[in-house]
């Protein structure tokens, strides 16, 4: 009886070490790739809707900024209807969306 029972814990040990174990943390893995892929394309779609603005912001006189700032109405962006300072807060936050794309390394 003693043998039986020490070859049968061999064997559940055996395949515990074998292929048990894997598995789990290839989940875990596939986890941890998809909330970073989720997190790249967050910092992509916020980082052309940056560019857009930035675009349309270059692209309209002083004159009708302030009519523009009202039509558009991006407060994540800027509050401001100054042109200058319009850009000035849009290619910070750029600057700040590339980096963290460098940071948690997007391709």
């Amino acid at each position: 009886m003693n043998k039986n029972t020490g070859f049968f814990a061999a064997m559940i040990l055996g395949a515990l070490f074998l292929g048990g174990c894997g598995a789990s943390t290839g989940l875990i893995t596939d986890a941890n790739a998809y909330k970073a892929k989720q997190r790249c394309d967050k910092l992509d779609k916020d980082l052309i809707k940056v560019d857009r603005y930035i675009e349309v912001v270059s692209n309209t006189d002083a004159f009708h900024m302030e009519e523009m700032a009202v039509a558009i109405q991006e407060p994540d962006i800027t509050t401001s209807t100054n042109k200058k300072q319009m850009l000035k807060d849009a290619n910070t936050l750029r600057d700040s969306l590339i980096a963290d794309r460098k940071k948690f390394a997007c391709k």
